[in-house]
C-alpha cells in the first residue's frame, strides 16, 4: 500500500514547535502535555497542566511566562493531580487568575504558559513551552449537536471521543487514522478532499503533517494510487493533515495551507537540483513561499525562507519578506490554478551550503534558472490542467479526544480557528511564540481557489419572508426609538435568518465590515450598505451607513427568500448611549437593583466594582482613571466612518462631559475605541467624592442622555 508521507513547514523561530531537546540520549524527553480545562475561560478558577515525560528526571519545573522568575516544580507522585504515581505524567494545578489576566488581543485565544524544562541532576534535557487556549465572549457560541455518546458537531467542526487513537502509556507514536476517518464517515457524507485531524487533550510535541490518500494528477512528479476507500471514503477523500499540537491549528495560517500544498507540491525530481530538497524547496524564489524549504536537505522538516529573490542587472537582488508568504507561480501550476504560460522562471542557488544573508544586497554568485519547460519537457504537461482541475477543496476539521468530548466553550474556539481557512482579508495570528498577520487561502492562492471548511450543510432558505416586529438603536440598559449614522439596529422579528452567528474577523474585508452575512442583509432609506454583525432567526443586528438624511426612514431585511416589509423609524443628527465594555473584556452585570455601568481600569482586565462580583472588580477611587464605552455620538475628527474598524484616534466632535452626581469628572479622552466598528471611548478621571454609589451622568452638546439610573461606586 502506498501512501505519500511529507514534511512540515516551521516556524520562522530558533525553536522547533515549542521545543528545545539535549541530551536526549540519557533518556530524557517530552512526549506530550495537556491542560484540564482544554480551552479556559477567562474565569476558570484551577487549571491543572500535565506533562508525560520518559525516562527518570531528577525535578520537572514550569518557569512561568505570566511572572517573570516565578518556578513551579511539577510532581509525579500523585499530588500535583495526576491519577498515578511513577507513570511518567507530571503535574501541577494552580489558579490561573493571573495567567489570564495577560492576555492581549495579539494573542489571539492562545496564551503562552511557560518553559517546562526537564532535569537530570544540573543538566536540562529537554525543554518545551506550554501553550494555552482560552475562550472568551468575543468567540460567537457554536450550536453543537450530539450524533452520538463519542461524537459531537458544529457546522465547522467534528469532535470525536476515541480513547484507543492515543497511544498508551509514554510513547509518542501517533495512530494510524484510519478508524478515526472511518467513524466520520459513519455520520458524514463523502464529501469531502481533506481531513484536518487535531490532537486536543493530550497534545505531542510532534511537527505537523500531511500524507496523500490518493492522487490522479499527472506532470506534478507523483505517481498514482487511490487507498482512499481503507479510509471509508468511496473516492472522495484526497489527503489528510494531522495536527499534534492543538494550539498550532488556525485556519487563517500559513501551515493548514503548507500541509494542504503537501497533496500537489514539491515532489519533483527533475531538473536534478530539484530532488535533494524534495519534499519541500531548494533555497529559491519558490522557498521564500508558502511551501519554504527543506532543513537539512532531502526528508528534512519545512522550514521558512523569507527572502524575495529578484533578478536585476548584475545579479539577483536579496530582500526581507515582511509580509505572510503567499503560493509561488509553480506552486499555483502543481495545484492546478494558472496555467503553464503564467509560471515565470525560478531562481535556485547553486550553491546551497552557502546562501548569503538576506539583507538587501545584490548576489552575484550563480544561480541556476527553472523554466516550466524544464518540468513539462520531462514530465509532460499537468492532467487536468487548469480548465477542468478543481477549485474549490472541502476540508473537515476533526478534533480528537481521548478522555471525554470537548466543552461548548472548546467547540466555539476549534469552530472559530477552522473557520477561518474561508477569509476573505489578513487577520492577526500567534503560533507558539509567533505573531503576526495571516493571510488566509483566499489571498495566497491569489482569489484562484477557495477552501470551504464547513462540515454541515449549508442552511437552507427560509421558505416564508422575513418579518420585522420591532426596530430599535442599540445601547446599554435599554434601546432607543431613533438612530444616526453608526448606530447599531437591534431589528427583531420571524424568519430573518436561516442560523445564528456574529460577524468575525473573517467577514472582514481589510478593515471593511461585512453588509451582508450568509446572505442576509439590511435595506435603510432603500440603500443595501449597512453592515450586518449579528444574525438569527429572530434578531438581526447592522450598524447604519452614513445618510444625511433626518427623519423617518424604512427599514427592511432581506434573504434568500426575500425581502421584508419596511418599517419606519427616526434618524437623528445624534442617537448617544452609554455601552458595556466590549465582550472581550467583560459582559456587563446588573446588581442590587441598580444598572452597574462597569467602566473598566484601561486595559488591565479589571472592571469598575464591587469585588464580590468577581477577581476582576475592584472599587474606584477618587483620581483613578476609567473608561467608559458609548455608541452613537456622532462624527469625529478624521475620516473613519461607519463600516469601518476605527485606525486613529479621532476626537468626537460633539462636546461631551461626565459627573459623577453633580460633580464633574476630567475627561481626557473621547473619539473611537481603536480596532472596533463604531464603539467609541470616554476616558475619565474620577472626582474627589466621598464614598458612596453615584450615578454617571453623561451629557452631549448640553443634553442629558436619557439613560439609566446607571451607577458606579466610590471607595477610597
Amino acid at each position: 500500500m502506498i501512501e505519500q508521507t511529507r514534511g512540515c513547514r516551521t516556524l520562522p523561530i530558533q525553536i522547533l514547535l515549542g521545543l528545545t531537546l539535549s541530551g536526549l540520549g540519557f533518556g530524557q524527553s517530552l512526549v506530550s502535555y495537556r491542560t484540564t480545562p482544554q480551552v479556559l475561560t477567562l474565569s476558570t478558577p484551577d487549571l491543572l497542566l500535565e506533562v508525560t515525560v520518559t525516562g527518570s528526571p531528577t525535578r520537572v519545573i514550569l518557569e512561568a511566562a505570566w511572572q517573570a522568575g516565578l518556578v513551579l516544580d511539577l510532581h509525579d507522585d500523585g499530588t500535583g493531580g495526576d491519577k498515578v504515581a511513577g507513570d511518567g505524567t507530571y503535574s501541577l494545578r494552580f489558579v490561573p487568575a493571573a495567567l489570564l489576566a495577560s492576555m492581549r488581543a495579539d494573542d489571539v485565544f492562545r496564551l503562552l504558559v511557560g518553559y517546562v524544562n526537564v532535569f537530570q541532576g544540573q543538566n536540562s534535557m529537554a525543554r518545551a513551552f506550554m501553550m494555552a487556549e482560552v475562550y472568551t465572549p468575543e468567540i460567537p457560541m457554536a450550536p453543537v449537536t450530539s450524533a452520538s455518546a463519542d461524537m459531537q458537531y458544529t457546522d465547522y467542526v467534528v469532535n470525536i471521543l476515541m480513547p484507543s487513537a492515543f497511544p498508551s502509556g509514554i510513547s509518542s507514536t501517533l495512530p494510524d487514522v484510519r478508524s478515526v476517518v472511518q467513524r466520520f464517515y459513519q455520520k458524514f457524507p463523502d464529501d469531502f478532499d481533506i481531513f484536518n485531524i487535531v490532537y486536543a487533550g493530550p497534545s505531542f510535541f510532534q511537527n505537523r503533517f500531511h500524507f496523500a490518500v490518493q492522487n490522479a494528477v499527472q506532470g506534478i512528479g507523483l505517481s498514482a494510487f487511490n487507498n482512499s476507500t481503507s479510509y471509508g471514503s468511496a473516492g472522495r477523500l484526497l489527503g489528510i493533515s494531522e495536527f499534534p499540537l492543538a494550539p498550532y491549528f488556525d485556519g487563517a495560517d500559513t501551515a493548514v495551507q503548507h500541509e494542504f500544498g503537501h497533496q500537489f507540491i514539491a515532489f519533483l525530481n527533475t531538473p536534478s537540483f530539484l530532488t535533494p530538497a524534495i519534499p519541500h524547496w531548494p533555497y529559491s524564489t519558490m522557498a521564500s513561499g508558502v511551501m519554504g524549504f527543506s532543513i537539512g536537505g532531502a526528508g528534512g522538516q519545512g522550514g521558512e525562507f523569507p527572502c524575495l529573490i529578484t533578478k536585476e542587472a548584475g545579479g539577483y537582488r536579496l530582500a526581507q519578506r515582511t509580509e505572510a508568504a503567499v503560493f509561488s507561480d509553480l506552486d499555483l501550476y502543481l495545484m492546478g490554478l494558472i496555467p503553464a504560460s503564467q509560471v515565470a522562471d525560478q531562481y535556485i542557488f547553486r550553491d546551497q551550503n552557502a546562501v548569503p544573508p538576506c539583507d538587501g544586497r545584490l548576489f552575484t554568485g550563480i544561480m541556476d534558472t527553472l523554466r516550466i519547460s524544464d518540468i513539462t519537457g520531462v514530465l509532460g504537461n499537468r492532467v487536468p490542467d487548469t480548465t477542468q482541475s478543481k477549485k474549490t477543496f472541502r476540508l473537515a476539521t476533526i478534533v480528537l479526544s481521548r478522555d471525554s468530548l470537548l466543552s461548548p466553550e472548546a467547540m466555539a474556539l476549534y469552530s472559530y480557528f477552522a473557520r477561518r481557512m474561508e477569509g476573505q482579508a489578513s487577520v492577526p495570528f500567534h503560533q507558539g511564540l509567533a505573531k503576526g498577520t495571516a493571510k488566509p487561502f483566499a489571498i495566497t492562492a491569489r482569489g484562484l481557489g477557495t477552501m470551504v471548511a464547513r462540515v454541515t450543510a449549508a442552511p437552507a432558505c427560509i421558505l416564508s419572508l422575513p418579518v420585522i416586529t420591532k426596530v430599535q438603536s442599540a445601547r446599554g440598559f435599554g434601546g432607543l426609538n431613533f438612530f444616526t449614522a453608526g448606530s447599531y439596529l437591534e431589528i427583531t422579528g420571524s424568519n430573518l435568518a436561516g442560523n445564528t452567528r456574529e460577524w468575525l474577523p473573517s467577514d472582514f474585508n481589510g478593515n471593511n465590515a461585512p453588509t451582508t452575512l450568509d446572505g442576509v442583509s439590511v435595506f435603510i432609506n432603500n440603500k443595501p450598505a449597512a453592515f450586518v454583525s449579528y444574525i438569527s432567526p429572530g434578531q438581526v443586528n447592522a450598524q447604519a451607513p452614513d445618510d444625511s438624511t433626518i427623519g423617518p426612514v424604512s427599514i427592511t431585511v432581506t434573504n434568500c427568500s426575500g425581502t421584508s416589509a419596511p418599517v419606519t423609524l427616526p434618524r437623528a443628527a445624534l442617537a448617544p448611549g452609554m455601552l458595556a465594555p466590549p465582550a472581550d473584556l467583560n459582559p456587563f452585570f446588573n446588581t442590587g437593583g441598580k444598572q452597574n455601568l462597569v467602566a473598566t481600569f484601561g486595559l488591565q482586565y479589571l472592571f469598575a466594582g464591587d469585588p464580590s462580583l468577581g477577581a476582576s472588580f475592584k472599587f474606584a477611587k477618587p483620581h483613578d482613571t476609567l473608561w467608559l464605552y458609548g455608541i452613537g455620538f456622532g462624527p469625529v475628527q478624521g475620516a473613519t466612518v461607519p463600516g469601518v474598524k476605527a485606525t486613529t484616534q479621532g476626537q468626537v466632535i460633539a462636546q461631551v462631559s461626565v459627573s459623577f452626581g453633580q460633580t464633574p469628572a476630567n475627561m481626557t479622552y473621547k473619539g473611537l475605541y481603536g480596532s472596533y466598528v463604531g464603539l467609541y471611548l470616554f476616558i475619565v478621571e474620577v472626582p474627589d467624592v466621598p464614598d458612596g454609589d453615584y450615578g454617571i451622568n453623561v451629557s452631549v452638546n448640553g443634553q442629558l442622555i436619557q439613560q439609566g439610573p446607571l451607577f458606579l461606586t466610590v471607595k477610597h
